[in-house]
């Protein structure tokens, strides 16, 4: 009989004290965390983006104007 010994990586804050307070995670766990909390992050950045694109459009259609009213 074969035996696997998986070892389980554990992610701990910086802070960490064992009051019982503070918890550890399993490493795939923080991963998946921190990288659902970058998505959120970058769909508000491309949201801002697109923001400033319409912005930006707004504005070139009224320097087009106003160079139209200084004829």
């Amino acid at each position: 009989m074969e035996f696997r010994y998986v070892v389980h990586a554990y992610f701990f804050c910086k802070h960490f004290e064992n009051d019982g307070l503070h918890r550890k995670k399993e490493w795939d766990e923080a991963i998946e965390e921190e990288t659902k909390k970058l998505t959120r992050k970058v769909d508000h950045h491309e949201l801002k983006i697109r923001s400033l694109y319409s912005i930006e459009d707004s504005l070139s259609l009224l320097l087009a104007f106003k160079a139209w009213c200084t004829i």
